[in-house]
């Protein structure tokens, strides 16, 4: 405003190149300053170089305006801050399902495409957030195809390594006409060209690559996008650095420990809406904070649950089932002597350490819970020697026996061999394994052959393998040790239970009696319930919240 008067940054340049003095804005005569009017540019053009929060500018403009007298007068408008930077300027006009697709997409997925595209006609970037098994990745191509019908050619999608054979998968089932490429370091275009409708890379490569931030991306899709819920990594810093007129994060969890991570998704798709990382402070440390942080995100978010039969009806249940488990004497010594060996490190070192050595006590703790042999990195895995493996050996032979097929989930994979080992003694017959050393082209083949009936078991590792595969073979999943987190846990147990399972899952979670692992189990509810206040992933970091000694109490043997 300059003399009360909205003035454009095209008419205060032009005023300066008149003479100073009386001039008409908007048939008004007002006293041009030319020292005024440079004054009021360059805090124009500051405010909106940094424009990223809507808070920020109010605080600059305010932090401008200090002990300044005779200064125009900058007004910040929320509802033109929103309009502009959400394209909200422009009508939109629905455009129809692609053919290709309408035979291919469920009531539920049509409603993805609907809003996906809306969002994308308004430049809106969104979370897909449908429960692990709904696809969201038919649902995406279904709007890729879309943009290509629109001459929109120009998609990058950043994927874990262990989700490209998913991808080139998904694209040759649904959509075999489209185009792509796997960027591979080797094989980039020059510099701002594409030689594929889709680009498919790797968070890992993105990182490396140089190519990526050279291009105006169409769109811009992440998949398992908790990959950059931590801000200060440098993958995240990377990622934010890629230009899109359309971003759209995907993940079936995006929030798996804490509020920080939703925050750290949302400026990559919609920068500045929820303020700082320290304004957005203000929606953890508060229910009514909660309530208000719903309602800003939900226009943003997608998600649907398939508990919930208005979505999906032909899907069967999910029984979950905790094993509790005995230790064995060996395992209740050496449980007792760690806790033991701890407690007398407590008593010899600085406060502030104590927490750092319960955190790693718990990890041996942790195996000494699956078995002794792991905890001491020697000796015979035998399953007189862990109430766990006796549990699997009791479970396996009935799964065989009824013809069925069980994946097993672990955190450890130094102990999968030996998982591997009692599972074929059980089933009589060779299964297989995955974990963080499988190429790409071994986990497809070891994936088709399970759903193909020629592997009656997996043993997986839980960070390795826990997302983006498709198992619907399995008719039960074994969590063998807990995480420290459901969604997660939720999302192994998922690759079971999804679209084109035909039969009831069965998940089988173990817990040791009397240890941390009870603590655990309690710990994961009491989040679960918690989450369905905002997303239903949300948990809260309960563990390194605790007090050293509360940490101490959580361990100790109880039995």
């Amino acid at each position: 405003m300059y003399h009360d008067q909205p003035i454009t940054e095209e008419e205060a340049k032009a005023l300066l190149e008149r003479d100073e003095g009386y001039q008409k804005i908007n048939n008004r005569w007002v006293d041009a300053s030319h020292a005024q009017l440079t004054t009021l540019l360059e805090r124009f053009q500051k405010l909106r170089e940094s424009g990223q929060s809507l808070s920020t500018l109010f605080a600059m403009q305010s932090e401008g305006a200090d002990g300044e007298e005779d200064i125009p007068e900058l007004e910040i408008s929320y509802e033109d801050w929103i309009t502009q930077r959400c394209g909200l300027n422009h009508p939109v006009e629905p455009n129809l399902l692609p053919p290709g697709f309408d035979p291919v997409l469920r009531p539920y997925q049509k409603q993805a495409y609907s809003w996906l595209d809306r969002m994308e006609q308004h430049h809106l970037g969104v979370i897909l957030a449908d429960d692990m098994g709904l696809g969201k990745t038919v649902e995406i191509l279904s709007q890729i195809e879309n943009m290509r019908n629109h001459n929109k050619k120009k998609i990058l999608i950043v994927v874990p390594a262990t989700l490209v054979g998913n991808w080139v998968a998904e694209i040759r089932k649904f959509a075999p006409w489209m185009s792509y490429t796997i960027l591979d370091g080797k094989n980039e275009p020059p510099e701002g060209q594409v030689n594929s409708l889709i680009t498919l890379v790797t968070y890992q490569k993105c990182l490396r690559s140089n190519y990526v931030t050279t291009v105006h991306w169409d769109c811009i899709i992440l998949d398992e996008a908790q990959a950059i819920k931590n801000p200060q990594a440098q993958q995240t810093k990377k990622v934010k650095q890629l230009n899109a007129d359309f971003k759209v994060a995907l993940t079936g969890t995006p929030i798996e420990n804490n509020l920080g991570e939703l925050w750290s998704i949302f400026d990559f798709i919609n920068p500045g809406l929820l303020g700082t990382r320290d304004e957005f402070s203000y929606f953890k440390n508060n229910a009514e904070g909660l309530t208000q942080l719903k309602q800003i995100i939900s226009p943003f978010v997608m998600r649907r649950m398939k508990t919930d039969k208005t979505i999906i009806s032909d899907l069967p249940e999910k029984n979950e089932i905790e094993v509790h488990v005995d230790l064995s004497k060996e395992q209740v010594v050496l449980y007792r002597k760690e806790v033991e060996n701890l407690e007398k490190t407590l008593r010899e070192i600085p406060a502030f350490q104590a927490k750092f050595h319960i955190l790693a006590a718990i990890t041996k703790i942790k195996q000494i819970c699956n078995h002794p042999a792991q905890f001491q990195k020697t000796g015979e895995y035998s399953v007189s020697r862990s109430g766990k493996f006796a549990a699997l050996r009791d479970i396996a032979p009935t799964i065989a026996e009824n013809d069925q097929k069980v994946i097993v989930f672990t955190q450890f994979a130094q102990i999968i061999p030996a998982l591997v080992a009692l599972l074929e003694k059980e089933f009589k017959q060779k299964g297989a394994s995955i974990d963080g050393s499988t190429s790409t082209k071994a986990r497809m083949k070891i994936v088709e052959d399970f759903q193909n009936g020629k592997l009656p078991f997996l043993v997986l590792s839980l960070k390795t393998a826990g997302v983006g595969l498709n198992l619907t073979a399995a008719q039960n999943v074994i969590h063998f040790d807990r995480w420290w987190n459901p969604a997660v846990e939720n999302q192994a147990s998922d690759r079971a239970f999804r679209i084109g399972q035909k039969n009831d899952v069965t998940v089988y979670k173990f817990v040791s009696t009397n240890t941390i692992e009870e603590v655990i189990s309690t710990m994961l509810a009491q989040k679960q319930d918690l989450a369905d206040q905002v997303i239903n992933d949300l948990d809260a970091e309960k563990l390194t919240e605790l007090t050293p000694e509360e940490l101490m109490r959580a361990i100790q043997w109880r039995g």
